[in-house]
């Protein structure tokens, strides 16, 4: 059975993106190992769940913005602990440096125009 294209518009409007992507993979598992209509769906929705799963942990990965090397270290687990506090140092100057700098200029903003300096 190939896919047609109402099975690929439904599979699309449901976003069901690993199933439009490993149809044709699915289907001859399927018949290899003679799995029933149940094994199937199962066996499919296991693999749409393990996909989204790790699409869903990239996505943090890039919006915590960590660094690359950091990321390398984690995964190989070579984590030394200068490299360490060094990638924490980077990302606390990333995120927080700008904050503080803003909060000092409205503090010295603020002190300019209690003690008159500022027009």
């Amino acid at each position: 059975m190939t896919m047609d294209d109402e099975l690929t518009k439904t599979l699309k409007y449901l976003r069901l993106s690993g199933l439009l992507a490993h149809w044709d993979q699915y289907l001859a598992l399927a018949r290899q190992q003679r799995f029933s209509h149940v094994r199937l769906l199962r066996y499919v929705l296991e693999e749409e769940f393990k996909i989204r799963s790790e699409n869903a942990r990239k996505l943090r990965l890039a919006r915590a913005r960590i660094p690359e090397l950091f990321l390398r270290q984690i995964a190989a687990r070579d984590l030394h602990l200068p490299a360490v506090q060094q990638a924490a140092a980077a990302l606390r100057n990333r995120c927080y440096k700008p904050q503080s700098r803003q909060i000092e200029e409205q503090n010295s903003l603020f002190s300019d125009m209690w003690r008159g300096d500022a027009e």
